[in-house]
């Protein structure tokens, strides 16, 4: 009987008479040691540690990162002659281009010379953090290194010895995103092959890597090979394969699964303890992987979940979980929960992966999961997601990846596949699940004609059972070949999820640029499945009458679909779940809307005005077309206290409404907008003011709205609104017209302090004379440099880019002794500042001190920092740190925006 049809009958009457998976027996293990750690430190911010470059070990020939890759137990084999057919064989591609690659770049290379490179990463919401044997760096999201590349032993460095001197591989980095914390492990044996061996963990003091660590060094007397680590809500798990050296050789002893005090640990307790369990003498477990949540906790009380791989007959997956007890860490035990039958398959690889160019077949490591285990709680049933390398059937090594879940009856598989669309090896992956159930498959690639390399593939969470419904992609093309001879390729890789957004995953994996022993390198790519959740909000109308009303619209994309509204307005007053409800406000209105798909939040917002203007006919007053009427018009300003009664005369003419007058002259510009023009030989009023207005009408024909963008007094350098009113009143609606024309015959002077060296500075008035050469002649024996993000003035290497000045932009300025700036010129004609998203240097359009929380009231949540250009006080709402409150004219600042918006003076 071959192993295919033996397997298969087995699992028929298996499923006929439990229907899941075996019931469970009597196998407890209870913890074999309770320790603390014997090494404890906690460091200065690794920002301002240096950087420990890495270098190659001189006495290490092979640069073999020491593994014990033999297992424990035999596996039935199937002969190449004989192949198993895989039942769960996915032979074509998907189709659906979904989502795609939003970023890739250049990860850490072997800089230490090692084989192989253990690519590990995992992200937070500002860094991604990877790290490889023996080597690490801290990036932004951006792939800006923050740190490093760097030794691992940079972590360590303040240490004693040994812990500052072995830094032996095998490294895993977590982000936990409960504590808000990085977590970070790898093996340390100064002694080999000799114990004490040690488990080196840190972690985070804070959510910035950068930041101090937390040191634990933990001592075993095995080699514990093989370590994955897992995050769960009352520790942190450590899973390992067991050795000791004996008669000069390496016998398997069992399967260790440590548990740390992740509370105490999270708070630099050096008194943080460690419960050890000991499988043996069960030598069937091997390679165990400790389940690692993603978004939402598990249950409270839920025990930690391991699985792990046996081929046989029948082929099985073994489900143990962990319970800790803190409070009496004697009752922590470690039971057997129960025994799942994929559908048969064979791991029995004999010609190994290929490469081109005839070079050495690549190990598949097919003999156990490979990393990571990742639990997902979904409210109403939890799920966990691991994969591992196959045979399909012909020497082509494929992806069988699962998808197991528990809905309270206990764990059953809910979908298996394998992956495995063409003649092309795939193998080394890691798989995940996003927050709406979509999944992302990694791995490498590789075959005679292929150069091994880095792909992915995925589904949605509406995908047939089994089906990898997304087409391929290829994250980063191979262009050479590893030709070490020990066929060492890697032991894992990473997918891992953003926390932020529980939607975008990250995945790091090796690849080789240029044909060589040792010379891999790798990559770090961001990739989403799901569209991103957006809102755009709007309104039927921006600007209404009193008394209407206008519906407002919220128009979701992307996200689950399973949308939730919650309607606030400022000032507060209105509130409504519907996606598109009517308002009829009574004051000019910001109404927002949050929308919540169950996994993602995300706001918009809308603005309507009231116009705050009245217009009276006589009620026996006849209307007749193509006559000219006098009336009243009065102008309110948001407080509703008249401003200024203008008596005009309105011509009525079917659609048409002219404005004319004793003291106005105009004209049809273009559809009810008009242009105005002051009338000369009006007494007191020499000069001419622009300005721009716009008439409307009601449903009744009434004339219900008039913009004015502003009237000015041309006699003066600066506009003068009328009495009580100003531009960001209500009355006022700025459209593309100019507020006023000047006329500085009469200019104003404005003087800068500046200090020897750097300054930030910026003008709040327009120079008459905007020649940049000629604005900073009162300094031109101190001037060294200016420089602004548009370009810069250096008078000593004769390059001026800037040409003119800018009075919308902040600069840099560097001078040689404190000196003096003079300009002259007017108040500026146009007072607004467009902020773009990102970075910006940005001037202060005041003569006197600006509060930040009045000038950026409208558009707060957009404002990620706030600094001086040229000193230390911050504005930094997210970090707490106000010590930069108000914005000093003359100054310049740095303003890093969240998205774009403008801001009036």
């Amino acid at each position: 009987m071959n192993k295919w049809f033996s397997q298969r009958f087995f699992l028929m009457i298996f499923l006929f008479l439990t229907g899941k998976c075996l019931l469970p027996q009597t196998e407890l293990y209870r913890a074999k040691d309770i320790s603390q750690p014997v090494f404890f430190y906690k460091t200065s911010p690794l920002r301002d540690m240096p950087v420990v470059k890495p270098v190659p070990d001189e006495n290490d020939e092979t640069g073999e990162v020491h593994n014990l890759n033999s297992v424990p137990w035999a596996a039935e084999k199937i002969s190449a002659s004989n192949p198993l057919f895989d039942l769960k064989l996915q032979s074509l591609m998907g189709i659906q281009n979904r989502g795609g690659i939003n970023t890739h770049f250049e990860g850490v290379g072997n800089l230490q010379y090692k084989l192989p490179p253990d690519t590990e990463g995992d992200v937070g919401p500002d860094h991604y953090v990877q790290m490889v044997n023996m080597s690490f760096a801290v990036f932004d999201k951006s792939g800006n290194i923050l740190y490093g590349p760097a030794s691992n032993l940079s972590l360590w460095q303040q240490a004693p010895e040994p812990w500052s001197g072995f830094s032996n591989g095998d490294p895993i980095v977590l982000y936990d995103q409960e504590a808000d914390r990085w977590l970070v492990s790898e093996l340390s044996f100064p002694y080999h092959p000799y114990s004490p061996h040690y488990i080196k963990i840190a972690i985070s003091e804070t959510g910035d890597p950068t930041g101090s660590w937390y040191l634990y060094g933990f001592e075993y007397d095995y080699f514990c090979d093989y370590p994955k680590l897992g995050i769960w809500n009352d520790g942190y798990y450590l899973t390992t394969n067991n050795n000791y050296w004996v008669n000069n050789q390496w016998d398997f002893h069992a399967v260790g699964v440590s548990v740390f005090e992740r509370d105490s640990m999270l708070v630099g307790s050096p008194d943080a303890r460690r419960i050890f369990f000991d499988f043996y003498p069960n030598q069937q477990m091997w390679s165990v992987l400790p389940a690692d949540f993603d978004g939402t906790p598990p249950p409270e009380g839920t025990p930690e979940y391991l699985a792990c791989l046996k081929e046989g007959t029948p082929d099985r997956i073994f489900i143990y979980k962990v319970e800790t007890d803190w409070q009496n860490v004697n009752n922590a035990a470690l039971l057997w929960e129960c025994t799942l039958l994929p559908e048969p398959f064979s791991g029995s690889l004999p010609d190994g992966i290929s490469q081109p160019e005839g070079a050495p077949y690549l190990a598949p490591m097919s003999n156990r999961l490979l990393y990571r285990l990742q639990y997902r709680n979904f409210g109403n049933y939890s799920c966990m997601v691991t994969n591992h390398t196959v045979n399909r059937g012909d020497d082509v090594a494929g992806i069988r990846w699962y998808e197991f879940r528990d809905d309270g009856s206990g764990w059953e598989i809910q979908q298996q596949g394998t992956y495995s669309p063409d003649d092309t090896h795939r193998w080394m992956g890691s798989i995940a699940m996003d927050g709406y159930g979509n999944m992302a498959l990694g791995y490498s690639a590789s075959g005679s004609h292929v150069y091994p390399s880095i792909r992915y593939t995925g589904r949605t969470v509406d995908a047939a059972p089994g089906m990898m419904n997304l087409a391929e992609q290829v994250i980063k093309e191979g262009s050479g070949v590893q030709l070490n001879p020990n066929h060492r390729w890697g032991d894992y890789s990473s997918m891992s999820v953003d926390p932020t957004d529980q939607t975008t995953f990250w995945y790091t994996q090796q690849y080789y640029k240029v044909t060589g022993d040792r010379s891999w390198q790798t990559q770090i790519a961001s990739l989403h499945i799901n569209d991103y959740l957006q809102v755009s909000v709007t309104s039927g109308a921006d600007t209404i009458c009193v008394g209407d009303s206008v519906q407002l619209f919220a128009n979701v994309m992307g996200g689950s679909g399973k949308n939730s509204f919650r309607w606030t307005s400022d000032p507060p007053g209105f509130h409504s779940t519907k996606q598109n409800p009517f308002v009829s406000p009574e004051n000019s209105s910001t109404y927002s809307c949050l929308v919540n798909d169950g996994i993602n939040a995300i706001s918009g917002q809308t603005n309507i005005m009231m116009v705050y203007f009245s217009l009276s006919l006589p009620d026996s007053m006849a209307v007749y077309p193509s006559q000219e009427y006098a009336v009243p018009v009065i102008l309110k300003n948001p407080a509703g206290h008249d401003i200024e009664t203008l008596s005009m005369l309105f011509s009525y003419d079917d659609q048409i409404i002219g404005l004319t007058g004793a003291s106005l002259a105009g004209g049809i510009l273009d559809n009810n907008i008009y242009i105005l023009q002051l009338d000369n030989s009006i007494p007191g009023q020499a000069g001419v003011s622009i300005n721009a207005a716009g008439l409307m009408r009601n449903q009744s024909g009434v004339i219900c709205h008039l913009f004015f963008t502003g009237i000015g007094l041309p006699d003066e350098c600066g506009p003068v609104y009328l009495e009580n009113a100003a531009l960001n009143d209500s009355i006022c609606k700025v459209d593309a017209a100019e507020i006023c024309v000047y006329n500085c015959d009469n200019p104003y002077f404005l003087e800068i302090s500046l200090d020897a060296g750097w300054n930030g500075i910026s003008s709040w008035l327009a120079p008459v004379d905007p020649d940049m050469i000629s604005v900073l002649d009162p300094v031109q024996q101190q001037l060294i440099f200016i420089n602004n993000f548009s370009g810069y003035y250096w008078p000593e290497g004769g390059i001026n880019t800037l040409q003119n000045w800018n009075y919308k932009a902040g600069f840099f300025i560097k001078a040689s002794d404190d000196a003096t700036l003079t300009i002259s010129g007017c108040y500026p004609q146009d007072n607004s500042i467009l902020l773009f998203e990102g970075w910006n240097l940005f001037p202060v359009l005041s003569e006197n001190e600006v509060a930040i929380v009045d000038l950026f009231s409208n558009h707060l949540e957009k404002v990620e920092m706030i600094r001086e250009a040229i000193g230390e006080k911050i504005y930094w709402p997210e970090k707490g740190i106000f010590s930069l409150l108000l914005l000093e004219p003359g100054g310049a600042y740095l303003v890093d925006m969240k998205g774009e918006c403008m801001i009036r003076f």
